[in-house]
């Protein structure tokens, strides 16, 4: 998976990843737009939470890019 630049591969990276900038930072994602691009799916989220919002826009809406296999994803890039 990707997220701000930095790559994390396999189950226990992107579980700390998770716990870190997700779970800890009570985050809540709100989507407003899905669509299919090539073989992406591509989900508009509004997020929210307790993280530092300094310099940030409001609403925050980040991209969330994911390639699905055999009903796994195996890409995940956030932009």
């Amino acid at each position: 998976m990707l997220d701000e630049g930095k790559k994390r591969n396999g189950k226990q990276a992107i579980r700390e990843w998770s716990d870190q900038n997700h779970f800890a930072a009570n985050v809540t994602l709100e989507p407003t737009k899905a669509k299919k691009i090539g073989d992406e799916i591509v989900l508009t989220c509004k997020l929210d939470g307790t993280y530092d919002k300094t310099g940030l826009p409001d609403p925050l809406l980040l991209d969330y890019h994911f390639v699905i296999v055999d009903d796994k994803i195996v890409r995940l890039s956030i932009f």
